[in-house]
């Protein structure tokens, strides 16, 4: 008989010696749908497919143990392995607050290819800026713009394609709602995201919305979206004005790094600006015109009007609901995941995110 995946979590994993640099598809199974050019990946490790979703979903629906349903997105820039990684050591944590948490794995290790682009441009920008950095940064946006910019439409493509006709992302959703609303089920759906995981997310709550024109996300989390504000204001913006009694998001808290930090971040140690820097001025299709969501000086009013959306930044200090120190810290940030935890909750969680259980 099939069930859903035990709770229990990271801890008691480490104490018995099960986890491992790369976690086992037993010890993630249940927690993900894996899919590559928008359809299920059912091959390798961690294969996927619509009968696995689906067996999952509907123990879901009919299970006592879980008040709020997690779709979290990570950053396709991560490897597959890395994913895995995020999800083995938050479950536990989540689980025990009664959320449960379905992870989208999608794309592998873009970043990889980025860095790589960057660090083959190294000597040749030694050579023409002379070690001065703002010459440096400004010489690697010019030399890495073309191939980045290939790599980005890669990356933006795996995040649209799960949600266009017969895309796997449309049969998650599917498999999950169906049987929530068959149960008349109170469970509440909720949204995290990291980094490109926002144009992931950009475009399932689109197709959420279309599907289901009276169905509530509760809570919305982008951890330093690497979205345009564009696609915000297209697929996101109108979705937190909505009533009640339509389609739309409940409330939304945007989690970025203060303009000094993310100039202080560095890619691959060549780029000494965050992947977000590099991603508006080169990689973007009108690069130094587009604005990013995640980019504190682009943010500007962003929330006006807009009661229903919070943005914290951080300093690299706790007290402001965030204290990571780079872009790609979030989720490995105590004060981010607990204020996450928060968010969905709306109270003080059961079992707070340690550092230790954020280790995998």
């Amino acid at each position: 008989m099939w069930h859903l995946p035990r709770e229990g979590g990271s801890d008691a994993g480490r104490a018995e010696g099960l986890f491992r640099n790369s976690p086992a598809r037993g010890e993630i199974a249940g927690h993900f749908a894996h899919i590559d050019d928008g359809q299920y990946h059912d091959k390798g490790r961690y294969w996927s497919n619509a009968d696995d979703v689906r067996q999952t979903a509907e123990l879901l629906a009919d299970s006592p143990k879980y008040d709020h349903l997690l779709l979290y997105a990570h950053g396709g820039l991560n490897s597959i392995t890395d994913s895995a990684r995020r999800i083995a050591a938050m479950k536990g944590t989540f689980k025990k607050n009664r959320i449960y948490p379905y992870h989208f794995m999608y794309d592998t290790g873009l970043l990889e290819k980025i860095k790589d682009v960057v660090m083959g441009k190294n000597d040749e920008v030694s050579k023409r800026a002379g070690g001065l950095i703002d010459w440096t940064n400004k010489i690697i946006e010019f030399l890495a713009g073309k191939p980045g910019r290939g790599i980005w439409r890669q990356m933006k493509f795996g995040a649209e394609a799960p949600f266009q006709n017969g895309g796997a992302g449309l049969d998650v959703l599917q498999a999950f709602i169906e049987p929530l609303l068959a149960k008349n089920s109170a469970i509440k759906i909720h949204l995290v995201v990291h980094n490109t995981g926002a144009i992931y997310h950009a475009h399932l709550v689109q197709a959420l919305a279309k599907k289901y024109p009276t169905l509530r996300v509760a809570s919305v989390g982008l951890l330093a979206p690497a979205t345009t504000n564009k696609l915000f204001r297209s697929n996101f913006r109108e979705l937190l004005k909505t009533p009640s009694s339509q389609a739309g998001i409940d409330r939304m808290t945007i989690y970025n790094l203060t303009d000094k930090l993310e100039r202080d971040d560095n890619v691959a140690a060549v780029y000494r600006k965050s992947l977000l820097y590099l991603v508006s001025r080169a990689f973007e299709e009108n690069p130094r015109l587009a604005k990013i969501l995640g980019i504190q000086k682009h943010n500007g009013r962003l929330t006006s009007n807009l009661s229903k959306l919070k943005i914290r930044y951080s300093d690299g200090n706790t007290g402001s609901g965030t204290a990571s120190e780079s872009h790609g810290g979030f989720d490995n940030d105590i004060d981010t995941m607990n204020s996450v935890l928060r968010q969905i909750l709306r109270k003080v969680p059961t079992q707070a995110f340690t550092k230790q259980t954020l280790k995998y």
